[in-house]
């Protein structure tokens, strides 16, 4: 009796365990990895040791030059995108549909400062990775922008205000 109770609840266990992995749709846990073949090659080995870090992977169906990841988990799958989609060895990386967009990060000349199109117009700096120097830059910049504005607020503060 206390054999067939033992095994009932480990099979249960097991149950929750594969449900709770496996709960996600299986759309929401493929991550869909494009690259240039000209500059990058891929195997499904070299994929598995980058990806699983993230998380255990259930398959990797490769192509020329493409891969699509399953991973056990959801959430995996989603630090994956998050996180691999601002490299530069990517073309593309997107989780059924959901594309994260990386070929604006990987020329210099995109990753010039822009302007904001809100009503104070201050610099910002592009999504991804950027270099030392231009982080500096706007370091330097957003610095400078600070100090006037406290310039500013201290010299208010020190004019009397007169009330009628």
């Amino acid at each position: 009796m206390q054999d067939r109770l033992a095994r009932e609840a480990k099979r249960r266990a097991e149950l929750r365990k594969y449900e709770a992995s496996h709960g996600a749709p299986k759309s929401q846990r493929t991550v869909t990895f494009k690259w240039d073949k000209k500059q990058y090659s891929h195997s499904d080995d070299t994929l598995s040791r980058e990806l699983r870090s993230y998380g255990e992977i259930e398959s990797i169906k490769m192509k020329t030059s493409s891969a699509k990841v399953v991973f056990s988990e959801a959430a995996a799958a989603a630090n994956a995108v998050r996180v691999e989609g601002h490299k530069d060895c990517w073309r593309e990386v997107s989780i059924q549909g959901h594309i994260v967009e990386t070929d604006g990060f990987t020329s210099a000349e995109d990753k010039t400062t822009t302007k904001s199109s809100s009503k104070h117009n201050f610099p910002t700096l592009p999504s991804g990775p950027i270099s030392l120097e231009e982080h500096l830059a706007f370091e330097k910049t957003v610095l400078a922008a600070l100090r006037e504005k406290a310039k500013l607020q201290q010299e208010q503060q020190e004019t009397p205000v007169h009330s009628h």
